[in-house]
């Protein structure tokens, strides 16, 4: 069901400490559903996918929930190790959320 993520975040997500998602449906906006709910809970948001127009996810991840950001493995310690990647396909490891919310991962 489109927005059933987001809405059991909100009645049961008082023990979680960041959310993550990988290949969300295309064209189902659920996953801007959960972003908002994240954002709203102060919650960091990591999902796997497409940028925006790609064969993942929704436009409105990218249009309501504001701008997710490649998450810079680098800069996150994790050693420049993204998701593999197949020819024609730009899968990468998106952040959403508040910044210095890397706290909650770690």
């Amino acid at each position: 069901r489109p927005g059933a993520p987001a809405l059991w975040l909100a009645r049961h997500g008082g023990g979680v400490d960041a959310v993550f998602w990988a290949w969300w449906p295309r064209g189902d906006e659920g996953d801007a559903a959960l972003a908002e709910e994240c954002a709203r809970l102060g919650l960091p948001a990591l999902f796997v996918g497409e940028p925006k127009g790609g064969c993942t996810g929704s436009d409105a991840v990218w249009e309501r929930a504001g701008a997710p950001r490649p998450l810079s493995s680098e800069a996150e310690g994790l050693g420049g190790v993204d998701v593999p990647r197949w020819p024609g396909v730009r899968d990468r490891t998106w952040h959403v959320g508040r910044r210095g919310a890397r706290a909650a991962l770690g």
